[in-house]
């Protein structure tokens, strides 16, 4: 394998050169980084299998490699070779040019990336990305808990209007039920006003008897309930008394209720007379 040119290859943003120029830069070490292994550098021996450290193996160097071509059923592949303490020469003669280096490549027309470096300007976009995350991150949160406190005021105002209306409706069916009673109550006082309207009053059917009975006749009892009335007493002559209490308007269906019977000590008739009140129709 011929040797392979390596270059260090500096940072994109903000990279520096020893001059403190701007831009990207290059160290060309292919005559220091490539040595001929020496007769007393160890090896791998093939007859035991066991592996000794020598300068291309993972513990001291660093390799890349891509395929050429595959013309003629053979497989071409390049690769490009680092030892490790070679990285450090090369960030050490970096560091004393003023240059700071964001990836070590292969040298040639498509170069070869073998390790990608961190750089301050990387740091820094990397701070203000995470700076930005959390900003964002904050912005989302407070917009969410915005959200949230107006979600929860709209629900504890739904609530507050939602048991608002619920006393309404109840205040309005106990309003609905106390007016249905209150006609209920209008109307069993009207029917009571026209039932009394109708009917005698007591004191009507006790003046008409008083104007229709004859002066020899005094009453002992008169009983009124509903449309039935009754009357009690002693009369000179009690036969006379059905025809005149059917001459009042107010009474009907006068008749006696028990047989007349003679009071022997002043010859005068006991009578007990029944009668129905007429209703003042108009």
């Amino acid at each position: 394998m011929e040797p392979a040119a390596y270059a260090a290859e500096s940072g994109r943003q903000g990279a520096r050169t020893a001059h403190g120029a701007s831009g990207r830069g290059s160290l060309s070490l292919a005559h220091r980084l490539l040595p001929g292994r020496g007769a007393g550098e160890p090896g791998h021996d093939r007859r035991s299998g066991r592996r000794e450290i020598h300068p291309f193996n993972p513990d001291t160097a660093l390799w890349k490699w891509r395929i050429l071509d595959r013309a003629g059923g053979q497989l071409r592949v390049e690769t490009v070779i680092l030892r490790r303490n070679h990285i450090l020469t090369i960030l050490n003669l970096a560091g004393e040019a003023g240059v700071e280096i964001s990836e070590l490549a292969a040298a040639g027309a498509t170069p070869l990336r073998l390790l990608k470096l961190t750089t301050a300007a990387d740091r820094r976009q990397t701070f203000w990305r995470r700076v930005n995350a959390g900003l964002a991150a904050t912005v989302v949160l407070l917009a969410l808990g915005a959200a949230g406190t107006a979600y929860q005021q709209r629900a504890s105002a739904y609530e507050a209007l939602d048991a608002r209306v619920t006393q309404a409706k109840t205040r309005a069916l106990r309003l609905r039920k106390a007016q249905a009673d209150a006609e209920a109550q209008f109307e069993t006082n009207a029917l009571l006003q026209r039932e009394k309207a109708r009917s005698p009053s007591l004191a009507g059917v006790w003046n008409a008897l008083s104007e229709t009975l004859p002066s020899g006749v005094w009453l002992t009892e008169m009983q009124i309930s509903g449309r039935s009335g009754r009357i009690s007493g002693f009369a000179d002559s009690a036969a006379p008394l059905i025809e005149k209490l059917e001459t009042l308007d107010q009474l009907s269906g006068v008749s006696f209720v028990s047989p007349v019977t003679m009071n022997p000590d002043d010859r005068s008739e006991r009578f007990d007379i029944s009668f129905t009140l007429e209703t003042n129709d108009g």
